[in-house]
């Protein structure tokens, strides 16, 4: 039988998500939008034996599991990868980065949606000692 469980992070700066878009240019581009949060809650259900099996670990992938985030806080960092960003040539990744960057070079979410981008999923994660209650 399974229960909720309030999911949280035992420091700050521990929570991150993990945004997927794509877009076609030439070819089909990938851009992973990685934001560390200073402080998250979810809720997961879970068996029994899955909360024992997470109990002691020092990371967890939230997505894996039948969650509902409660409460993300303070984006604190954000860092923007374009996979294979070495396969382009210097005119593709300045074509790619200015739909993703707006004109002060900030990243924002509504950039990627005005110029096309397909936003893919997104994965939530706690790198870092958690409580389950």
């Amino acid at each position: 039988m399974s229960h909720q469980y309030t999911i949280k992070p035992i420091r700050n700066k521990t929570t991150f998500t993990e945004e997927s878009w794509t877009r076609n240019f030439e070819k089909n581009v990938k851009v992973n939008i990685t934001i560390m949060w200073r402080s998250s809650t979810f809720h997961l259900t879970l068996t029994e034996d899955e909360k024992n099996k997470l109990e002691g670990l020092d990371e967890i992938e939230i997505s894996d599991y039948d969650y509902e985030i409660f409460d993300i806080y303070d984006p604190c960092e954000i860092f923007v990868e374009i996979e294979d960003e070495e396969e382009y040539t210097d005119e593709q990744l300045k074509e790619i980065k200015s739909t993703i960057y707006g004109d002060d070079d900030t990243y924002r979410e509504s950039n990627m949606e005005m110029n096309d981008w397909n936003y893919e999923d997104t994965i939530y994660s706690i790198k870092g000692e958690f409580t389950i209650d």
